[in-house]
């Protein structure tokens, strides 16, 4: 998990943002700086300040972790409670996953969705367009993503599906679907980043893990994730 830490970390950084921190009287962070998939829990105002909080979990069913950035600005209106995003940041303890307060510095939209059941021969019609998959790790209800494309506009597709003739087994084949806009010029490899929701898979009494098939740079390949803890509950609100 480190080298994949380090790998999401990285491509943060030099990934262009949607939305950016808005303290702009905070010094330039000198210490390290952090990136990982985060679920959006909303914003509270308390005086004249917003507090934003964000939840995540390091790995599979890993504790909760619960971050909370204080912000003199209103939250952008493009950030929906529930949805996933990827964040990079710094704190006080210098630790990726404490919970507690951080300084937020960049907020990046990614595809969100639940695992959707199809036929096996639809979702191999949506893994014809070329794509690769750089790194995959499952948090909690979660499967984050983050691969690279040939494309100018955002790709019509990407999300995962389940094979619907497998989905009551004990290991379910997952699939990530991808199909690029055929109406747009391809310019070069662009980052995919997506964090997709296993729950309505994993939570089926007969479900022992999924089998996770994706492309990569060496070919197709496959992961498996295996139950921990048993079945996974939505994330919970920090304020409940």
């Amino acid at each position: 998990m480190k080298k994949a830490a380090h790998i999401l970390t990285a491509m943060l950084v030099m990934a262009s943002t949607l939305f950016t921190s808005c303290n702009s009287d905070e010094p330039t962070p000198t210490t390290e700086v952090f990136g990982t998939f985060v679920t959006y829990e909303g914003a509270t105002e308390l005086s004249k300040d917003w507090n934003l909080t964000f939840t995540t979990r390091e790995e599979n069913d890993s504790p909760l972790v619960t971050f909370t950035w204080s912000s003199k600005a209103e939250p952008d209106k493009n950030l929906v409670k529930g949805e996933r995003y990827l964040i990079t940041y710094t704190n006080a303890s210098q630790q990726r996953y404490a919970s507690g307060s951080i300084t937020l510095m960049q907020i990046l939209q990614i595809f969100n969705g639940k695992v959707t059941p199809k036929p096996l021969s639809e979702i191999k019609d949506m893994q014809k367009d070329p794509y690769r998959i750089l790194l995959t790790e499952r948090s909690g209800q979660w499967v984050n993503l983050i691969g690279v494309a040939p494309f100018n506009v955002l790709p019509k597709t990407f999300c995962l599906f389940v094979d619907e003739a497998t989905i009551n087994s004990s290991i379910p084949d997952v699939y990530v679907g991808y199909v690029s806009d055929t109406n747009s010029a391809t310019i070069s490899d662009k980052e995919l980043y997506g964090s997709f929701d296993l729950a309505p898979v994993w939570n089926l009494p007969t479900c022992k893990g999924i089998k996770l098939h994706y492309s990569t740079t060496s070919g197709e390949t496959s992961k498996t994730f295996l139950r921990n803890n048993g079945p996974l509950t939505p994330t919970p609100d920090p304020g409940e």
